[in-house]
Parts: structure tokens; C-alpha cells; sequence
């Protein structure tokens, strides 16, 4: 998790300057003092801003490292940034800088900043209590191993929904915390303390609050709620801060709600769906952060026209792309606007009778969209790019066949081609292409198909031109992993065969996982019996395969796995003949297998529910059944598979049924 907020007031400048003091033959500016904080302390996976506040007052600002690991950061007209990467659980250390700060008049002070840098692992987890059926929220601190509850109230307490907020501080949370059976928004640190209520007092019983989201820079909460009139919902802004509740969607029509609501990506404006004006006529709008400001984002509806509840925001907040159907009811175009209302165009091409555009997708740079649209006959879906002016639109699939359609497609990572599926050539013949943004180099990548095979699923690899896909390519039915180039080169297959010639019911499961530079797929097979999967691994670079369980039994069926992010151990849940889902650990290569948790409780068999790496890889996060009845939380070291159970469950009623790391 990577989260932005400013430590512009911590790096304080005491200036008396640059004032003089008279003499009786010279003028002298009087030096200046930099006065630095105590205890600055930076955490992983953030992002850090330093500077001096009153810079405009030196000549120059020099920032020197002198200490610590070097983090890679920048200066930039005197300020410093950088972000801290993930880090080791418990790492801790000193980063030192000189800072040198010159006057106009040439007077110069220098001091130095000591930094605590450091992890911060957390387990959020929810504990489910099964005699009264509530769930209660909880934290535990991996650098402390310590516990906290952070949901409050009473034994009654029931959280039903949950969000952490950008920058990992903070947890929002829907409880009856106050009054039993009356769901409000609450806010709580994950460091623990008081909840703050999000919602003023209800007007009404049985009011509710129901979607909520952070903002950004995680200062605060936008949620809806029928506080006034059941059934009628408002959108507010909560300001974290200053504890502040503003009424974002203004005056709405009798009977009129918030339907869809979506936050600018830089929380400069909210924008929603909302019957505002004509009860039951669904338009879009704007709210301006600052200034309160609402601006509707559509044009004249036509009679029974609506504003569909999707909403579009460009990455960086300039455009909103939305679906309405302005021309004739139930045939939904597609439409670009400024966050205040200005400069709307439409950006597909005139739609046939009962056509519509689906699927739309920005481009990362905000230049544009694509979208798929039945525009030329109805139900058969090209595949479009638009720029966000609506200076341009260009089909990027050639002509379909008829009753053919662009089912789905991805961009690569540098947003230069897209991959799409779909029965272009053949009716009912789904195969994969790969297109220019501007509709040039399509190319088929897929080797010809007899009748009823298929291209199934389809990924970039990373930041490489190479795509995975996965067809019946070779016996209609069962599926197999293939490897080619966007242009088409290089395709190969890069699985093993599976089973039988003839047995088209063993194939590659679609639970295919990639390693993070790129050169490694991991995917599973019934290979050897027909409903048993077990794990592989292909090498792209070598066109080589094992099979990563080696040694154990061949009856485990694996149900999920997963890659650490350093690449370098594959967890699994494996179903056992015993009927327990067991923890194995394994090297990918296949040459090291450990499994972590006990198979048997009291002649019972374990159940792993859940298990997942910790960001850094030093650590796997497990739920079973292991010591007792009830599911509790693990942490396992991958190296030599030790374990520790790190809840404080009260007793055997209760269970955790959710839980996640957080840095």
C-alpha cells in the first residue's frame, strides 16, 4: 500500500530574518534557527513529502543523506520525497540528512533530521461469535504480537461491513455500536482508541447507512445514508479532522435518491446518480469538494431516459465518462463531461435501434476510452477507442462476422495494445487477437480451431509483450496453456499434456498466477486423475515444466494457492484423502515441500480455511481449526514452518471468518 500525506509542518524553520538589526557603522541579517521535530517516524509503504514551510524565504534549500539506507529519494526545489518500500517485519533503523538552508543575504544555518524508519505489519481479522451471530473487528500487531479489539459497544455489537482507509491508518467500519439493530458509521485508528461516529443523529427508524468510501488521502469518508425518509438516500462528506458533516447532494425532489456515487481520483469532487430534479428520472452530477458547487453532468434526457449507474472518472480527474440514453429510451450512449458540467461529448458513433456501449475502460493517461458498441447491428459488439474530446473514434477489431462480438479485452502495461476475445472470424468461435490502439497490427494468436474449440481466457504477462491464454486448442473441451508474442510469433505450448489423449474432461484449471517478473506461470491440472488438481509450474524462459508437489500424495486435490511477492515459495490449501485441507509450503521448483499445520484435532480432521503471505514474505497467515473447535489465527515462519496461534479467542463459540494483512 503505497498512501501520500505531507510532512510539510513537521520541518520547521524559526526565521528572524531576513530582518537587520542597526549599528552604528553595519547592517547584520540576523541568523536563522532550524528547529527540527522529535520522534519522526516513517513507516513502509508510504509516501513521504519534506520541506522547509517558509522556503520562499532562502535562496537555496541542500538536503544531504548521511545515514541510514538510501530510499532513493528527489529533491525538488528544496523539497525531498520518497517512498518507503516494504519492509521485513520488525526492521527498524536510522535515516540521517544534513540540511543546509541559505538567506538571500548569504547567512547560513545547518542542522540534521533523524528519521525512524520502520515495518508496520497488521492482521485485521473478524471474529464471528456463533451464539449470538455478531462479528466483532479486530487488529493484531505483528512487530508486538499484541491484540486489540477495535469495534466497540456492547455484547450485542454486530460489524457488518468494514474498509481500511488509504494510507492503512484508519478502519471504517458499520456497527449497531450505540443502539442495537441501528447500523451507523464508525471510524477507529488501528492503533486503537476511541470510535468516532461518521453519521449525525438519525431522523428516522430505520434509517441506514449504506455505501461509504475513503477519500483518498484518507482525511476522511463519503457515504450515503436515509437518515430524513426511509428509503431516500443523501450523500454526506465526513471530515475525519475537524469531525464535520456536510450534505453533498443538496436538494434532491420528494421521493428523490442517491443511487451510485463515485469519488474524483483526486477527491477534488464527488459524482452521483440521483433523481434530484424529476422522481424516478435518474440524472448525473458533480459536487465540488471546495466549494459545494453541484454542476449536472448530462445533457436533455428524452421522455423515460436515465443516466446509467456507472460512472467513469479519468485517472487524473479532468473527464467523466457516463451512459446515457439522451436520443432514444433504453439505447445507452456513451458520454464525456468535465467534472462541471462543461465541454460534454458524445463519444461513440451513432448507435442502431436497441444498441448500447458496455464495458468501458480509461486509458491511464486520461487521452481516451475504450468501449465495446453494438453500433453497426444490434448484439454484435466491436471493440472502440475514443479520445476524450471526441476528436476521434477508431475501431480496433476488424469486421465481425455476422452474429460475431469482442466478448472481452485488456490492455497491456504500457498502453500501446489491447488484447480481445471474441468470434470475429467464425460464429460461435471464440479466439484472441491482439490490435494497435489505433486499429493497426491485429493479429490472431491463436493456432487455427476445429469446430467447437475456443480460446477461454487470456492475460499480458507483466510489462512483456508475451501472452498467456488458455484454448482447446488440441481436444475440444479440455483446455491447455499456450505462450505467444503480441504479433503473433513465438506461440508454443507451454503446459504439459494433460491426461489422456482422449480424456477431454482433465484440463487446466483458469486459477493461472504469475510470477512478478514475469517469467514464471504458475497454473493447476487435474494432470493425473480426472477432478484431483495439482500445481505446476511453466518456465517462460527455459519452455521447461514440473510439477511443484512432488512427493505428495496424488490424491491432493489443491483447492487455491499462492506466490510470495518475492517469488520465492508457493503456498497451498490441499484437500487430503483424510478429508483435510492441510498448509504445504513448496519451492516452486518442486524441490522442497513443508507442511505446516497439524492434520488431526482430537480425531478431527483440520480445516485450513485461509492462508496468505505477508508483504514481505517472511511470514504466512493461516485460519484452521488446529487446537480446538473453533478457527483461529496463525503465523507461520516459511522457513522451517513454525507456527504460533496469535488471537484471543474467548472461548469455542467463537470464530474468525475473515482476515488480511495491512502495512
Amino acid at each position: 500500500m503505497k498512501t501520500q500525506f505531507s510532512l510539510l509542518a513537521m520541518v520547521a524553520v524559526v526565521a528572524c530574518g531576513p530582518t537587520t538589526e542597526t549599528s552604528s557603522t553595519t547592517e547584520k541579517a540576523t541568523p536563522i534557527e532550524i528547529v527540527l521535530p522529535a520522534n519522526v517516524e516513517w513507516l513502509e509503504g508510504r509516501h513521504y513529502e519534506m520541506s522547509l514551510p517558509n522556503a520562499e524565504d532562502y535562496d537555496s534549500i541542500e538536503w544531504q543523506q548521511t545515514g541510514g539506507t538510501d530510499y532513493g529519494w528527489t529533491v525538488d526545489e528544496g523539497s525531498v520525497s520518497l517512498t518507503i518500500p516494504t519492509l521485513p517485519i520488525g526492521y527498524s533503523e536510522t535515516v540521517s540528512f544534513d540540511i543546509t538552508a541559505t538567506t538571500r543575504e548569504g547567512e547560513v544555518s545547518q542542522d540534521t533530521l533523524n528519521v525512524t524508519v520502520r515495518s508496520n505489519d497488521r492482521v485485521l481479522y473478524l471474529v464471528k461469535d456463533d451464539n449470538t451471530g455478531n462479528n466483532s473487528l479486530w487488529v493484531y500487531n505483528a512487530e508486538t504480537g499484541t491484540n486489540l479489539q477495535l469495534s466497540g459497544g456492547g455484547d450485542f455489537t454486530s460489524v457488518v461491513d468494514f474498509t481500511l482507509s488509504p494510507d492503512g491508518s484508519y478502519i471504517a467500519y458499520k456497527a449497531d455500536e450505540d443502539v442495537d439493530n441501528r447500523t451507523e458509521l464508525w471510524v477507529v485508528p488501528v492503533t486503537g482508541g476511541d470510535s468516532q461516529r461518521a453519521n449525525a443523529d438519525f431522523l428516522q427508524v430505520g434509517a441506514d447507512v449504506s455505501k461509504f468510501v475513503w477519500m483518498n488521502d484518507s482525511s476522511g469518508l463519503i457515504y450515503r445514508i436515509d437518515d430524513a425518509v426511509d428509503g431516500q438516500y443523501q450523500m454526506f462528506h465526513f471530515n475525519l479532522e475537524d469531525d464535520a458533516i456536510t450534505r453533498m447532494s443538496q436538494d434532491l425532489v420528494d421521493g428523490g435518491s442517491v443511487l451510485k456515487m463515485s469519488l474524483a481520483p483526486d477527491d477534488s469532487a464527488v459524482a452521483y446518480v440521483a433523481d434530484a430534479e424529476l422522481d424516478g428520472t435518474y440524472e448525473a452530477y458533480a459536487v465540488d469538494l471546495a466549494t459545494q458547487v453541484r454542476s449536472k453532468l448530462n445533457g436533455t434526457l428524452i421522455a423515460g431516459g436515465d443516466v446509467s449507474t456507472s460512472l467513469y472518472w479519468a485517472p487524473d480527474a479532468s473527464r467523466i465518462a457516463f451512459l446515457a440514453d439522451s436520443q432514444a429510451d433504453g439505447d445507452f450512449n456513451l458520454y464525456g463531461v468535465d467534472p462541471d458540467g462543461t465541454d460534454r461529448v458524445m463519444l461513440n458513433g451513432e448507435l442502431v435501434a436497441g444498441g448500447d456501449v458496455t464495458t468501458v475502460a480509461w486509458l491511464a493517461d486520461s487521452s481516451g476510452v475504450l468501449f465495446r458498441s453494438d453500433d453497426q447491428v444490434n448484439s454484435e459488439y466491436n471493440l472502440y477507442h475514443a479520445l476524450a474530446d471526441g476528436s476521434d473514434l477508431i475501431q480496433i477489431n476488424d469486421t465481425l462476422v455476422g452474429s460475431g462480438a469482442i466478448s472481452t479485452y485488456t490492455l497491456n502495461a504500457d498502453q500501446t495494445h489491447v488484447l480481445y476475445r471474441g468470434d470475429v472470424n467464425t460464429d460461435g468461435m471464440y479466439e484472441l487477437y491482439s490490435a494497435n490502439l489505433n486499429g493497426g497490427e491485429r493479429v490472431r494468436l491463436n493456432d487455427t480451431l476445429d469446430a467447437g474449440e475456443d480460446v477461454f481466457n487470456a492475460w499480458w504477462v507483466g510489462s512483456s509483450n508475451t501472452i498467456v491464454y488458455r484454448a482447446d486448442s488440441d481436444v475440444d473441451g479440455r483446455y491447455e496453456l499456450y505462450a505467444v508474442h503480441r504479433d503473433g510469433s513465438d506461440r508454443r505450448k507451454i503446459s504439459k499434456e494433460v491426461g489422456e489423449a482422449d480424456n477431454a474432461n482433465m484440463s487446466v484449471n483458469s486459477q493461472v498466477r504469475f510470477s512478478s517478473d514475469g517469467t514464471q506461470v504458475l497454473y493447476i491440472a487435474d494432470q493425473y486423475i480426472d477432478g484431483i488438481h495439482t500445481l505446476f509450474r511453466a518456465d517462460l524462459q527455459l519452455d521447461t515444466v514440473n510439477d511443484i508437489l512432488q512427493g505428495v500424495s496424488a490424491q491432493a486435490d489443491v483447492e487455491d494457492y499462492d506466490l510470495s511477492p518475492d517469488n520465492s515459495t508457493v503456498l497451498s490449501r490441499l484437500e487430503m484423502p483424510s478429508t483435510a485441507v492441510d498448509l504445504m509450503l513448496s519451492a516452486p521448483d518442486g524441490s522442497n515441500n513443508l507442511k505446516v499445520n497439524n492434520s488431526e484435532n482430537n480425531a478431527d480432521y483440520v480445516d485450513v480455511g485461509l492462508a496468505l503471505w505477508s508483504p514481505d514474505s517472511s511470514r504466512v497467515l493461516y485460519v484452521a481449526d488446529e487446537l480446538s473447535e473453533n478457527y483461529g489465527l496463525y503465523v507461520a515462519d516459511p522457513s522451517d514452518g513454525s507456527r504460533l496461534r496469535v488471537d484471543e479467542l474467548a472461548d469455542e463459540s467463537q470464530n474468525i471468518n475473515f482476515a488480511e494483512w495491512i502495512n
